[in-house]
């Protein structure tokens, strides 16, 4: 009997790869430490702590060092992220597209992020993604957060598919290192939280700076041998 073979697969970022969030981040994490009397930070500044894990980038940003208030700050980050500044998300310009084509040419799609889940799911169910997801999980729906490698690993066995058969897409130092930990390759997309010399220095494999780029990194890298004419369906919209 012939053993059924791994799913192809691509586990996503979700924060500066998918869904476009800086502007909601910055403004609920500025809201978040105003009200503890710290001053906001500048946007730059708050963006490039993206990286840290939630409690650790509140406490950086108010110069807080109790962990307490750290975790009540980061707390109320995502109420403010959930309610007041939601409307400042989006997706990137042509990633449903890329989407829907990923999954015509077979492809199992998850995400693994350092945001909260809850969060990640009502962003993609506001903008009609969800349906392109198998999994998605975020910082409270595993046991160890990126750039260990359990998360991406759990991610891979619940697609239905194999580390050699998978990539990983993101945007910064955390998840090239995540895949590295997992065994997978890894992506880099110009339109995050990262510059291109920078996602170069961190070893992603191979960056890309469309969703047309993005859709045939994908495909190549797992080893996809799509049907021509369901791949490229969605070429116009890509470009």
């Amino acid at each position: 009997m012939e053993l059924t073979k791994p799913r192809f697969a691509v586990i996503f970022d979700h924060d500066g790869t998918v869904i476009d969030s800086l502007e909601m981040v910055v403004a609920s994490s500025n809201a978040a430490v105003v009200e503890r009397g710290a001053k906001p930070g500048a946007r730059e500044r708050v963006v490039a702590d993206m990286v840290y894990h939630t409690p650790e980038r509140m406490g950086r940003l108010s110069g807080i060092d109790d962990q307490g208030t750290r975790d009540a700050m980061a707390e109320r980050f995502y109420e403010l992220a959930a309610t007041e500044f939601l409307d400042l998300a989006r997706p990137y310009p042509a990633f449903p597209a890329a989407l829907r084509e990923l999954v015509d040419c077979g492809v199992a799609i998850g995400i693994v992020s350092n945001n909260r889940g809850s969060l990640i799911r009502r962003l993609l169910c506001r903008f009609e993604l969800a349906e392109y997801f198998t999994v998605v999980y975020g910082e409270d729906d595993v046991a160890e957060k990126k750039p260990a490698a359990a998360a991406a690993l759990q991610a891979v066995s619940a697609l239905g598919s194999s580390v050699d058969r998978c990539v990983f897409v993101g945007d910064s130092a955390p998840d090239v290192r995540c895949a590295e930990a997992a065994g997978m390759r890894a992506i880099g997309v110009e339109w995050g939280t990262t510059s291109r010399d920078a996602l170069i220095a961190h070893g992603f494999s191979r960056i890309v700076g469309s969703a047309r780029e993005l859709v045939d990194a994908v495909l190549e890298t797992i080893g996809v041998e799509a049907d021509p004419t369901r791949r490229g369906r969605y070429s116009t919209v890509l470009e």
